[in-house]
């Protein structure tokens, strides 16, 4: 996929093993449903981790929960500050990640 979009962003990883999804609440709200709905198609095994966007402490965070699942690769969903996150977990994991831009009051 050239632009995924975050209601794809369980299958657009195309990781295999283990993922973990980061997001904020307002971005798992929107697209949970879907998510769950992509993973049952691709047989994909993840967990969404909810982090607040404001706190440059929250990688910390996520690299905890990557270890804990033994994640193969991170999927950053939201906006810069989320994958900034997430990048910098994947970073200290060298783990992949995968970045897809949403906004969860449009649309």
């Amino acid at each position: 996929m050239n632009h995924p979009l975050p209601e794809d962003a369980v299958a657009a990883a195309a990781i295999e093993g283990p993922l973990l999804v980061v997001a904020t609440g307002e971005t798992v709200a929107r697209y949970a449903p879907a998510w769950a709905a992509n993973a049952e198609q691709y047989r994909s095994r993840y967990r969404v981790l909810v982090i607040d966007d404001n706190n440059p402490h929250e990688a910390g965070q996520v690299v905890a929960e990557a270890t804990s699942l033994a994640a193969a690769g991170i999927v950053a969903v939201g906006t810069q500050a989320v994958v900034a996150t997430a990048t910098t977990a994947g970073r200290m994991l060298g783990l992949p990640v995968v970045a897809i831009p949403a906004n969860p009051f449009s649309g």
